[in-house]
């Protein structure tokens, strides 16, 4: 069977799946948008996947079925990066790094090949959407793309808003891979990561309306079985015997499902699967007294991971291209927020004040800043009046003087 292309009606690009291309090229802030409900509707006749993108997504189809049923091993990792579903590309094209930056590049100045996900099929939807108002710390990148590569569990952890979540996503929407974001809270139970017996309606040959009672599986399951990127969000708010479940799969184990049934019991993970995780703290307590949600976790589930990293505020230059790039605010502006969000971490934060701001912040008071034509009004709003009073003045004060005079 051949490689052919099928041509998108609205722009005559040539692909291989009109519900990726959409998603790409004709999203609700393009020139020419679209949904594939409306391009179902507009051009009836024309196909929505190419018969070679049909057959790959096939071929995965069968070789689930026949890993559930037990009958073939999945195929391995090495297999994998040489298999249809799995390509190359440029570390710094997939994560639109310039030329002129260095460390997107190896020492000798080569591009670094990383592994991009080709599969086109009905989870496409899970395949983040790229943000231009995110730009990714290239060293950062490096080490969380190494992990995704040697499908190896990773681990970052650091203060709220800084990112830690976004990097995740911003790396699986460059490389095309699915991701489920699985959020962690101190109620969350193993039968909500593995699955659980569910009560269902169905309709018997009849026409009557009967329960049905059938095993339901968990996202983590799921995200093996399809090869996707599981990320444990805030795993360190979990109770540590609930996260326990997890241990064997960090390992690269298969998951036993102790009350499936037997044709779900096992659960061998896909050759694009890999493990990861956010937290507030690196699981052994929160130190700073911000985070009193978050528990301490048992060494024996951190230690699984492979690579753990601390995210910490952006580089300077970084957070000022960020703020300006999701506000459209003058650089020279954004650099106030920046100067400004700078001493609150580095030098009044914890004495003066007792929360710091991460990027999120940092966005958002620069977003009500712009609508209220006064930044100081949006420390106040987006950070300031989450203190308290004494410690709000302070904040307030140090805006006041950094934001003098701008507009």
């Amino acid at each position: 069977m051949s490689e052919a292309k099928i041509k998108c009606e609205i722009c005559g690009e040539e692909v291989h799946s009109i519900p990726s291309h959409l998603k790409a090229a004709h999203h609700e802030e393009s020139a020419s948008p679209m949904t594939l409900a409306e391009y179902r509707s507009n051009y009836p006749e024309a196909p929505i996947i190419s018969e070679y993108a049909e057959r790959l997504s096939r071929e995965a189809r069968e070789r689930k079925a026949k890993e559930a049923e037990g009958s073939v091993e999945p195929e391995t990792a090495s297999v994998a990066t040489g298999h249809a579903d799995v390509s190359r590309v440029n570390f710094h094209e997939a994560f639109r790094f310039g030329k002129s930056m260095k460390s997107a590049f190896t020492k000798a100045g080569a591009p670094i090949p990383v592994s991009r996900d080709n599969r086109s099929d009905e989870y496409d939807y899970l395949v983040p959407e790229w943000s231009e108002n995110y730009i990714l710390n290239p060293e950062l990148t490096k080490t969380v793309i190494m992990g995704l590569e040697l499908r190896s569990p990773i681990f970052l952890y650091g203060h709220s808003g800084v990112g830690k979540s976004s990097i995740f996503k911003q790396i699986c929407a460059g490389t095309n891979r699915r991701l489920f974001r699985f959020q962690h809270t101190v109620d969350t139970e193993e039968s909500h990561i593995v699955g659980q017996w569910v009560v269902k309606k169905h309709i018997d040959v009849h026409g009557n309306a009967i329960s049905v009672t059938e095993f339901e599986l968990g996202p983590l399951p799921l995200a093996m079985m399809n090869g996707w990127v599981y990320l444990a969000d805030e795993i360190d708010r979990s109770s540590p015997t609930v996260l326990s479940a997890y241990q064997a799969i960090l390992k690269g184990e298969p998951l036993v499902i102790k009350n499936a049934p037997p044709s779900m019991r096992m659960i061998k993970p896909h050759p694009l699967f890999t493990f990861a995780a956010t937290g507030n703290t690196n699981g052994t307590g929160d130190q700073s007294g911000l985070y009193q949600a978050t528990l301490v976790q048992d060494a024996a589930t951190i230690e699984r991971f492979g690579i753990v990293a601390m995210v910490d505020y952006p580089p300077e230059k970084q957070e000022i291209a960020m703020i300006s790039a999701a506000t459209g605010l003058h650089p020279d502006e954004a650099k106030k927020i920046r100067k400004f969000a700078d001493e609150i971490r580095t030098k009044a934060f914890p004495t003066n004040v007792s929360l710091t701001l991460g990027p999120r912040v940092a966005i958002n008071m620069a977003r009500i800043g712009m609508m209220k034509g006064d930044f100081v009004e949006g420390v106040t709003y987006a950070y300031a009046n989450r203190l308290p009073e004494g410690e709000r003045q302070a904040a307030i004060g140090i805006a006041k003087r950094i934001f003098s005079g701008a507009a």
